[in-house]
């Protein structure tokens, strides 16, 4: 499968962000919009944000109010306090404390007036001017009542971005937020309770062989969409099934077929003393070896149960090098076995030591004369084949062990070598690689 194919889980996901980042956006621009079209919902959210600061600032001491820190209020006595100002009073003392009197004094006359204290909130614009306004709150600081006015004129600092900030937090992040990451959540666990049967079902794909492809994929329990599509899988596979058999069964029946004339060829052809006759029987030979390989290849793939028992690599690749002691000795290669220990294993001796002559007579047939042959068995159930010949050549896409593959078109034998041996180690659940 393509490294750049993404789940159904990630593309969901994905869009789950835009829609959510679409959201945001949309109530950004209200919040925006809000704020910068209705200068009396900018200015509240202003009010409410510095009285609500100052409030933080304020402690009782023997039952008066003071600032106990003037940290983040330095703005009401830097270059620009002239358009800032606040007023704290309560009903006992009618002023607690003040910044700028004679601003507070010239937008918001007559403070101690009780009819001015009510309503707890109040604001009002003291020019028509952008944002000259001022305004107030009551708090109850320990135990104490107060009341907060706040007044600014164009608010020159910026401080109302704060405020903007908060009515952001209040209006988009906060309730916005928490829906999302539990849609996320509600959204991720039901995608992996969905599409789990994707994963049963691709496990049993993956390890369905040629014998049992007819048997398919089990369709009860899963969804219907998903049946729907096993379904249709299942119909293929049994396709392909049936085509594996006619062609296993069209090779073995040939090659059966092909046998018996040409052991008949053969007699005829040695009784003759014509000086073709050697050729012709140089090219039955071929011949029947091809027929020999084809009916070990369709043993091979209609091969189910294996003879399983305890089998020696060492002994086994002496056998195949015994085997082919006269192809060996005919191109003076020289073949060097090497027991790397352990090398008892459970497996089918015939089909192993066949796999082992394939490749012991590749290694000696397709490499030129006098070439050193080194065998290595075990540790365990592995072998690897060295030579120092020239090596196979292959191109990107080619595959030695696919049947009849050759690796030039000059080469000798017909293509069929490799194929067995991967067909053997397919039967053991075994790898084979070659480089």
């Amino acid at each position: 499968m393509s490294n750049s194919a993404h789940s159904v889980i990630r593309i969901t996901g994905g869009r789950l962000f835009l829609a959510a980042m679409l959201s945001t956006a949309l109530l950004t621009l209200r919040c925006l919009a809000e704020n910068y079209l209705d200068e009396a919902y900018y200015t509240k959210w202003y009010v409410q944000v510095e009285t609500q600061r100052l409030a933080e600032h304020i402690k009782i001491i023997d039952g008066k109010a003071t600032l106990n820190s003037t940290s983040g209020l330095d703005f009401y006595s830097r270059d620009a306090a002239q358009d800032y100002g606040y007023k704290i009073w309560n009903s006992v003392d009618p002023i607690v404390m003040t910044s700028n009197d004679a601003l507070m004094a010239m937008v918001s006359p007559g403070l101690t007036e009780q009819g001015r204290l009510l309503p707890d909130v109040w604001l009002r614009k003291t020019s028509p001017t952008w944002f000259h306004v001022t305004g107030g709150r009551r708090f109850e600081v320990q135990g104490v009542e107060l009341w907060i006015e706040v007044a600014t004129r164009g608010d020159p600092l910026g401080l109302r971005y704060r405020a903007l900030f908060l009515d952001f937090m209040h209006d988009v992040l906060i309730p916005l937020t928490p829906p999302v990451f539990l849609s996320a959540l509600l959204a991720w666990l039901s995608l992996r309770r969905t599409l789990s049967p994707l994963t049963t079902i691709a496990d049993v794909a993956r390890s369905l062989q040629p014998d049992s492809l007819g048997q398919g994929i089990r369709i009860k329990g899963l969804p219907r969409e998903f049946a729907d599509v096993v379904g249709a899988y299942n119909a293929i596979l049994g396709q392909i099934g049936k085509l594996i058999t006619s062609q296993q069964e069209f090779m073995g029946r040939a090659a059966h077929q092909l046998r018996m004339p040409l052991s008949i060829m053969m007699l005829e052809v040695e009784k003759s003393e014509h000086e073709f006759a050697r050729k012709i029987s140089n090219d039955l030979s071929g011949l029947g070896n091809l027929v020999d390989r084809m009916l070990e290849y369709s043993r091979l793939q209609a091969s189910t149960d294996l003879k399983r028992e305890d089998v020696d690599l060492v002994e086994l690749c002496l056998a195949a090098q015994l085997d082919l002691h006269s192809l060996i000795q005919t191109h003076k290669s020289e073949v060097t076995i090497v027991d790397g220990g352990d090398t008892v294993v459970f497996a089918e001796g015939i089909a192993v030591r066949e796999a082992l002559r394939n490749l012991l007579a590749n290694a000696v047939v397709h490499n030129i004369d006098h070439t050193k042959i080194r065998i290595v068995c075990g540790p365990g159930a592995q072998l690897s084949i060295e030579d120092d010949g020239k090596g196979l050549q292959l191109g990107p896409s080619s595959d030695p062990f696919a049947p009849f593959f050759r690796g030039t078109t000059s080469a000798t034998g017909f293509g069929l070598g490799l194929a067995i041996v991967k067909q053997v180690m397919d039967l053991h659940g075994g790898l084979i690689d070659c480089g």
